[in-house]
Formats: C-alpha cells, structure tokens, sequence
C-alpha cells in the first residue's frame, strides 16, 4: 500500500540545470538537519552514471565517487549523513528522512512511492513531461514557491468514484489483481461502466488508486491497462459477470446522497 502521509515537493526545470540541482541539495541538507528525527539523506537516482555532470559538480567529484561505492558521507557540521540508492536497489522501506530524486524515471518514482519511512521527497526532473503522471497524482508543491499546492486532481465523475471504492473493498491491495478473480471484477467493472455510458479517464484512474485508494502503482497501472483495453472495445482474457446486474444504478444512486 502506497504511504500517502509525506510532503512532497518538485522543481520546476528541466535538463541539466546547474542551479536547480543546487538548490535541490540545500533542501535535502537543511531538510535532515532540522528534523529531530531523520539521521540519514537519501539520493535517489536512476543509475550511478547520474552521478556524473550536474550532480558531481554540485557536489564534487570526491562526494559522487564515495556514494558510487555505497559509502554513508557525512553531512557538515551535523551527525547526519547522505546515503545513494538507485532504482535497483532493493529496498521497501527507509530508516525514516528526506528523500532527493534527481532526474527519476517512472519505475524510480513508484518504488519511492510505495517505499515506508520517507516523511519528504523533493523531485527534480529531466523533463516534466516524464513526471507529469506523479504531478497529477500527488500535487506536489513547487519548491520556493509562494502559491500554496492545489489539491490532487481528482474524478468528475462519481460514479466512477463509486465503481473505484467498490473495487478497493474487493482487492487485497497487498496482491492488487493479481488473484484472477479481482482481475475478472476489474474487467467486468469497466465494461459496465462503459455499457453504462459513465466516462472514465484510465489515467485519473491510475492516480485515484494511488493517492485515494492506496494501491501500489504497480498495481494501479495493471487496472490503467485494463481500463484502457475495455475503452478502446478490447476484449480480454478472464473477464464474465461479476458485479450485481444493478450494480451500476447502485453506484449512481450513492453519488446522489452525497
């Protein structure tokens, strides 16, 4: 299940923006120092040769080459320090700190997403358009700026709302769809909502069940494919009745009580 309880922030830059990343790294530092908890920052990048260019700059060649070989560095005048992972680092759960994505690809900000014990992560991208998605999903405020954060976008449409709660209720979120009979409950709720003629945006979907519903991204994006297939007329394997035959006018009716 997906921690939601963290404040998230993002930089708005894009490609190897020398000042960014330096302002970056001043909010991680001042971020574990001011926390009467954390002990450790934790950079999270894609490979070690992210280390390279605008991140060893900023923080020297001696300091990259040392977190390339997995050693803790000693964060100045405090008893913290600076700790690396990449996106294949086996990892599910942290000591509890702040978290720098430098540059994150889509498989690094889900395992981030789904990883316990990060209280704050601050994410400087290469493009904005590679994450775009956690934008959406989560919100986040930009950094230094004065504009308080909006709320996540959420789904216009209620009874989709409704259909997701229902689906939520059903899963083990520790497996998702994985069990063929949640799978046959996620095929046969979208056909009867787009039978139904209910709009649903596969992607809207994905973000509800990460930030509203706690799933796994992984899992969510199985359901975002589903939802996708269903729309474009697909059929797909393992699909039947499953919910009430009423089951939408079911969920129409809650939306209304509201």
């Amino acid at each position: 299940m997906v921690t939601r309880a963290r404040k998230r922030y993002y930089i708005h830059a894009e490609g190897s923006d020398e000042q960014a990343m330096g302002l970056a790294f001043t909010w991680l530092l001042e971020t574990v120092k001011q926390s009467k908890t954390a002990m450790t920052a934790l950079l999270a990048i894609p490979t070690k040769d992210n280390l390279r260019g605008v991140i060893s700059k900023v923080i020297s060649d001696r300091v990259a080459r040392k977190l390339a070989l997995g050693e803790a560095v000693p964060i100045p005048q405090s008893s913290s320090d600076i700790c690396l992972i990449t996106q294949r680092t086996k990892l599910t759960s942290w000591r509890g700190g702040p978290v720098l994505a430098a540059y994150p690809t889509k498989q690094l900000l889900d395992m981030l997403d789904d990883m316990y014990g990060i209280t704050e992560i601050l994410v400087v991208p290469w493009r904005l358009s590679g994450v775009q998605y956690w934008l959406d999903t989560w919100a986040p405020q930009e950094l230094g700026s004065s504009v308080p954060t909006s709320r996540a976008p959420s789904i216009g449409n209620l009874v989709v709302v409704e259909a997701l709660k229902a689906l939520t209720r059903r899963v083990n979120l520790s497996t998702g769809i994985s069990n063929s009979s949640d799978r046959q409950a996620a095929i046969d709720l979208f056909q009867r909502l787009r039978e139904a003629g209910e709009h649903f945006n596969p992607s809207e979907v994905r973000a509800w069940l990460v930030s509203q519903g706690g799933w796994s991204p992984e899992d969510a994006d199985q359901v975002k494919s589903i939802a996708e297939s269903i729309l474009a007329g697909r059929r797909l394997r393992g699909g039947g009745r499953f919910w009430a035959d009423n089951i939408v006018e079911q969920w129409r009716s809650r939306t209304t009580k509201q």
